[in-house]
């Protein structure tokens, strides 16, 4: 059987995934109120962050968060773990409930890692505190040619109507692209972070950051590889025994995949720093001229021994860290 008729199939055969994040939104509750105002100190305007609260020095999650502002939460499924996130939208000052009693919180605010991060602690009075938190630029890397990308997230995005929130949290986290893979077994049996389209027709932009499908395909043996940018699901996800249906051959190399996806003129590289798979094929498919990519670090992996065995090999060496947790 040739490469391309494994390959072959339709991804409507197999089902979609159940969520993998939810965006919290709840009625306005009585009680003490907190408005925080985090603005950019060279404009003094208001500008997207991220930030957390602490209450009487405990980590503290807020049932409600207006219109300014985003909740966020990850979900993973197999763990039953749930992490939830707050950001302000850029709009204004953002208000979150106060626990009853409550007499101190600090708020800690980021921008990606062009910022310093900052933090304040206030004392709690009366039904309404307003903090103000100003966030200074130390680096600009747009200026010197670098652009900010998260090329291995595992969320669903069934449809484009949220892209607008992943916009502003991508403004928040300083990244100007994200790559949204799809890939089978892990977290659920089946196929998972499921996406509406590919190529073009699963893009969106609001004209300075890109949404962009994209698959991890897997082996438990070889390892696992990231396909950026592609127009079509490579089948069958993944191999050696990875999800439900399993295939449980390991099969086809994954050096074999790499070329199909760069044939379809996709970008293609290893995950996880090619620690994963019990006997891994990264390093060969990297000095065979197969890789054009080489992710250093994805939030609990980080391994810079392999690339650097062979950094002229690789047209891209490409550093990565999980701003968002990992699925």
């Amino acid at each position: 059987m040739s490469l391309l008729a494994l390959f072959s199939g339709s991804l409507r055969a197999h089902e979609h995934t159940p969520v993998t994040h939810s965006f919290n939104k709840v009625a306005e509750p009585d009680g003490p109120k907190l408005f925080i105002d985090i603005v950019d100190r060279e404009t003094g305007r208001p500008t997207p962050a991220r930030f957390s609260i602490r209450v009487d020095g405990e980590p503290y999650f807020p049932d409600w968060v207006d219109d300014n502002g985003i909740s966020f939460t990850s979900i993973h499924l197999r763990s039953n773990n749930r992490s939830t996130m707050q950001f302000s939208k850029g709009t204004g000052p953002v208000g979150i409930n106060l626990p009853v009693g409550a007499k101190a919180v600090t708020i800690a605010a980021a921008k990606g890692f062009e910022y310093f991060p900052q933090s304040q602690t206030v004392s709690i009075s009366g039904q309404e505190t307003n903090v103000f938190i100003e966030l200074e630029r130390w680096v600009d890397l747009k200026d010197d040619g670098w652009i900010a990308i998260d090329e291995h997230l595992h969320f669903d995005r069934l449809t484009a109507e949220d892209d607008e929130k992943w916009f502003t949290m991508f403004e928040a986290d300083g990244l100007e692209t994200g790559h949204f893979m799809v890939l089978k077994g892990g977290m659920t049996p089946g196929v998972w972070s499921s996406q509406f389209a590919y190529g073009s027709a699963g893009e969106g932009t609001d004209g300075e950051r890109m949404l962009i499908a994209g698959q991890e395909y897997r082996d438990n043996q070889q390892g696992h590889i990231n396909l950026l940018g592609l127009d079509e699901v490579i089948l069958p996800y993944s191999t050696g025994g990875i999800g439900t249906p399993a295939v449980k051959e390991n099969y086809p190399p994954l050096h074999d995949v790499l070329e199909e996806a760069r044939n379809r003129n996709e970008f293609a590289g290893v995950a996880h720093g090619g620690t994963l798979g019990r006997q891994s094929v990264s390093l060969a498919d990297a000095v065979l001229g197969a890789v054009d990519f080489w992710e250093v670090s994805n939030g609990f992996i980080y391994d810079t021994e392999n690339c650097l065995r062979f950094l002229g090999n690789c047209h891209v060496s490409l550093i990565r860290l999980n701003l968002f947790p990992p699925n």
